[in-house]
């Protein structure tokens, strides 16, 4: 009889034992799947984005009438800090020259991306990953450029500048499966296309 309540009670530690690295490999696992598809999500924005306002005919045309030149921030209840849930822009696409536009959004605990005239494609599966903030600022320095003008430039305020345009994104999500587990991306995406507005115009 003390053997096997012996034995009984080191199954009963093996058993427990078992249930806890189950337990802890089942946390470890969806961290993992967390973090990456947080990773992942933020890549593909920051990837897109980073295209934004190319335009074909910059070489040989005004830099001024770029027709993608306006990246748009909104959010139907805006975030305090000057933050935003949702980016609209376009650029040409490099092969065709074609026109395309897209929209980053954060709705309905899902981070979406809509091409052009298509339907908006969720990039996160709620099922497993719950997208619980899209924040994104922009961070502009402006850079004059009145020097390069043959001619001092009018009092009126149209020197040339440029735009160097940059936006901090933060992405954070929980675990469908355990709300409890939470993670956190960031990352910044310095436009490649910076915007020119102005002109040289002579006093």
């Amino acid at each position: 009889m003390v053997g096997m309540a012996l034995g009984l009670v080191v199954v009963g530690g093996a058993i427990t034992l078992l249930l806890s690295e189950l337990k802890t490999s089942r946390r470890l696992l969806l961290e993992a799947r967390l973090a990456h598809d947080l990773r992942t999500a933020a890549d593909t924005l920051a990837r897109d984005l980073r295209r934004a306002s190319h335009w074909m005919a910059s070489t040989s045309a005004d830099a001024t009438a770029n027709p993608h030149g306006t990246i748009l921030l909104d959010d139907a209840s805006p975030m305090p800090g000057d933050t935003f849930r949702r980016a609209s822009y376009s650029f040409d696409l490099p092969d065709s020259g074609a026109a395309q536009a897209s929209v980053f959004a954060h709705k309905d605990q899902k981070l979406t991306l809509k091409l052009g005239g298509s339907g908006a494609q969720e990039l996160t599966d709620p099922t497993v990953l719950r997208i619980t903030r899209l924040a994104i600022t922009p961070v502009t320095t402006s850079v004059a450029l009145d020097t390069l003008c043959p001619q001092a430039c009018a009092p009126s305020g149209t020197c040339p500048t440029l735009a160097l345009r940059r936006y901090d994104i933060v992405l954070e999500g929980q675990a469908t499966a355990d709300p409890a587990l939470r993670r956190e991306v960031r990352t910044s995406v310095h436009v490649r296309n910076d915007q020119w507005s102005g002109t040289c115009t002579g006093t």
